[in-house]
């Protein structure tokens, strides 16, 4: 009974695979933020007109003492060519910083061509001409270093030198002066020389016209 009874046969339960459906994602959408430009603001230009709105711009005190400087030795220097447009305050200094090492060169130049000539009369100027010639170097600290002390070892040069030349040029004077007066003293005594000679001549000449006329009046008679 048994062996006819049919046997069951589990079969083996065979799992699903569950698929998990995909989810589509939604995409974020990012905003693109507008970066706004800086906005550049011109710079305002600056105007100058003469010195003076130099030294106000730049407002510094040793620039104010070179100024100073610079007119004790020549106070029409910066009468003129001071204006201008500048971008900004360092352009200013630029300028005037310039203005003063060009103004110094061309002192040395002048200095130079007083003692050529003091030499070329026979002055015997080689000491004063070798003090001159350490200004150019001064100059140049100057121009590395822009500061009353470094412009004032150049003034303190440019003013013996030129105060030893002034000697010599005033002794040059003072010879010239007694060359052209004695010169005029000689020229008085020849024109006085001439004018007696004059003098004498018109006298005979009266003289002879005066005999004439006596010899005609005789002869007529």
């Amino acid at each position: 009974m048994e062996d006819n009874k049919k046997k069951i046969i589990k079969k083996p339960v065979v799992k699903k695979k569950i698929v998990s459906k995909k989810v589509p994602v939604k995409k974020k959408v990012v905003s693109k933020k507008v970066v706004k430009k800086p906005v550049v603001k011109k710079k305002e230009k600056i105007e100058i007109k003469n010195i003076q709105d130099v030294l106000k711009i730049v407002g510094n005190k040793e620039y104010f003492e070179i100024y100073n400087g610079v007119n004790e030795l020549d106070k029409s220097f910066f009468d003129k060519g001071m204006g201008g447009t500048f971008e900004s305050k360092n352009q200013v200094r630029d300028f005037f910083k310039e203005r003063v090492l060009d103004f110094l060169g061309g002192v040395y130049t002048d200095l130079k061509s007083d003692i050529s000539h003091l030499r070329k009369t026979g002055r015997e100027v080689d000491y004063i001409d070798f003090e001159v010639l350490t200004i150019p170097f001064k100059i140049k600290m100057l121009g590395a270093n822009f500061g009353f002390k470094d412009f004032l070892k150049v003034k303190e040069l440019i003013d013996v030198a030129r105060k030893e030349i002034n000697v010599f040029k005033a002794e040059e004077e003072k010879q010239e002066k007694e060359k052209e007066a004695k010169e005029k003293a000689l020229n008085l005594k020849k024109e006085n020389a001439e004018s007696k000679d004059k003098k004498v001549v018109g006298k005979k000449a009266l003289k002879k016209a005066g005999e004439k006329k006596i010899v005609k009046k005789k002869v007529q008679k």
